[in-house]
């Protein structure tokens, strides 16, 4: 690769300042730690080290260099990863040869589209004071309206494509990116955006990548809100609004308050609260509950006032329950948005709200409260509904003060509500689990301890790899990580890539468990290993062998192969006893 290598490219950034824009990390020795965002982590788990340039998950097994990290929390290609890398590091990705981002066109298009709709708001046209308008009686004014690029498609659904094509950008892509759409059997393009108040959406690190847009004719029969279709930039699962501008103040305040949508976002935010992100309006996912996991422990739902809103708030709270976090539930006034509350009581009622709000199992007792005092359910139901969250809460230690909690207050017994909790069965929310990323394979101890001495001692991988070692490795990721080092001549972290990352991260980060080893004993401690990886196939083998005859036994009168199968058993049972009585010959 011409000009700088991914190794050198390493060296220039942090990865402790890169992964923090995801993470919340504490300095904990030589390593920074911080919850996992790949699971459900409720200990911190991860640790980043900048002196390995690596990061590592102790509970998931996640880990690699600072490419696979942005790979897995971004969903993006090695390509996207090393142009974010080169960025942080103030290098040119020209200088990497066929390094090209796949997904810088859709970056430019995207960029093109926002710039087209924000010149749209400000031309002075009827339809875009029309704009102007809703927005400045939602109290978005003209800072704001910058600072979050915002826009106004206009009602010519020809303006969009005729733009992209001046400026020689690709229609076929502005499709793939739901910008844009042509009706069957024709060659013209329409913009799917029009006559609506355009948001745009930006990834943690700035760059546009969705729409979502308002429509300001209340008459019309079209959606309210239309939002950018999925593509390869934009996943509404892993986004959230305005998180860019706001996550260093979330991470500063520890609390991050969760709102809908954007004029809540937008309300709330010109206000004065700045710790605050938007789900799109979209039901909560898993993704978005570890993002914000990554920057706050204490989490705020902020949803409207009506029986809808408070039915997402505890939506979206079983789904922070299920990532292992209590949430706290503000409650506006029935009838409002977070929007209207602030008009109507100023920003310092939403900040006393948002500072009172309960955590939603204390919302849930008291709703069951009133339910039961105004006789809208019964005991029965009431009990099933505040049993439901149980399971959700899996083993959080809030369950059993909880529990106590609703027998006292409620009268029923502890034991009947437990009853009733191993019955909730599994909650709808559950359902939308993370996917299950790549994670380190089980490797056993003496496969370990010789990838680590190998990473400690590069010069014995030479040794490592004679055949007759190497046929005691068994085939998998140990061994192709060894013979890369000794092909090599290095032990760097270069070795780590997004397939072995997390078994060679385990290896790095345990490295200090071989700080006895030294060029004198290091042979002995292989010999070791041998004997251990040999003696774990020696019992492979056995358990294989008293198969084969009990399935002889019942099966067949061979008393031929049960004679060569009892020959092969005293056999392996003589080399046991010689590995352990130490010989190794």
């Amino acid at each position: 690769m011409a000009g700088v290598s991914t190794e050198e490219l390493k060296s220039r950034v942090s990865i402790v300042d890169i992964v923090s824009n995801y993470v919340s990390l504490r300095k904990a020795g030589r390593s920074h730690t911080g919850l996992c965002p790949f699971h459900d982590d409720k200990n911190p788990s991860l640790h980043v080290s900048d002196e390995k340039r690596m990061f590592y998950c102790f509970s998931c097994k996640a880990g690699g260099d600072v490419f696979a990290f942005l790979q897995r929390i971004k969903g993006c290609d090695f390509k996207e990863a090393l142009q974010e890398v080169a960025d942080k590091a103030g290098v040119s990705i020209e200088r990497f040869a066929g390094s090209k981002n796949s997904n810088d066109e859709f970056f430019t298009i995207n960029k093109a589209v926002c710039d087209f709709f924000r010149k749209s708001l400000q031309n002075g046209t009827e339809e875009s004071e029309k704009a102007l308008s809703y927005l400045r009686q939602r109290g978005i004014d003209s800072e704001i309206i910058e600072q979050f690029s915002i826009g106004y498609a206009p009602a010519l659904g020809s303006a969009v494509p005729s733009l992209l094509s001046k400026l020689d950008l690709s229609l076929r892509r502005a499709k793939e990116l739901g910008l844009v759409d042509s009706k069957e059997g024709s060659s013209d393009f329409y913009c799917k955006f029009r006559s609506r108040v355009m948001f745009s959406i930006f990834s943690p690190d700035s760059k546009i990548i969705g729409f979502g847009g308002r429509i300001i004719d209340e008459n019309t029969r079209a959606p309210k809100y239309l939002n950018s279709a999925e593509s390869p930039v934009y996943r509404k699962r892993r986004s959230l609004y305005g998180l860019n501008k706001t996550r260093q103040e979330i991470r500063k305040q520890g609390v991050a308050v969760l709102v809908e949508g954007y004029t809540d976002f937008l309300s709330v935010y010109a206000g004065g609260v700045k710790n605050v992100a938007a789900s799109l309006g979209t039901s909560l996912t898993r993704e978005q509950v570890g993002i914000f996991k990554g920057y706050a422990d204490d989490i705020v739902i902020l949803y409207d006032g009506d029986h809808a809103g408070m039915d997402a708030s505890f939506s979206a709270g079983e789904v922070f329950m299920a990532g292992g976090v209590v949430p706290r539930v503000a409650r506006v006034p029935e009838g409002l948005d977070p929007d209207g509350f602030v008009k109507n009581n100023g920003i310092d009622a939403l900040r006393a709200l948002i500072d009172g709000a309960l955590p939603l199992t204390e919302v849930l007792m008291e709703d069951m409260s009133s339910a039961l005092a105004e006789k809208r359910v019964s005991q029965s139901v009431a009990a099933k509904k505040l049993m439901a969250i149980v399971p959700i809460l899996g083993d959080s230690p809030e369950v059993g003060p909880y529990v106590r909690e609703v027998s006292c207050r409620f009268g029923f017994r502890e034991a009947d509500l437990y009853s009733l909790a191993s019955s909730a069965g599994k909650p709808r929310s559950q359902v939308r689990d993370l996917p299950a990323g790549p994670s380190a394979p089980e490797v056993v101890p003496a496969e370990m301890m010789l990838l680590r001495i190998a990473l400690k001692f590069p010069e014995m991988a030479e040794f490592l790899c004679a055949e007759e070692i190497m046929k005691h490795i068994p085939p998998g990721e140990t061994r192709d990580i060894i013979s890369s080092i000794r092909a090599s001549g290095m032990a760097g972290s270069e070795h780590v890539s997004e397939g072995s990352g997390g078994l060679l991260s385990r290896a790095y980060f345990t490295l200090e468990e071989i700080s006895f080893m030294d060029e004198s004993n290091v042979r002995r401690e292989v010999e070791k290993c041998l004997v251990k990886l040999k003696l774990d196939a020696i019992g492979r083998e056995l358990k294989s062998v008293r198969e084969s005859l009990r399935v002889l036994e019942t099966d067949s009168h061979d008393d031929t192969r049960g004679g060569e199968l009892m020959k092969r058993y005293r056999d392996l049972l003589d080399e046991r006893k010689k590995l352990t009585q130490g010989d190794l010959s």
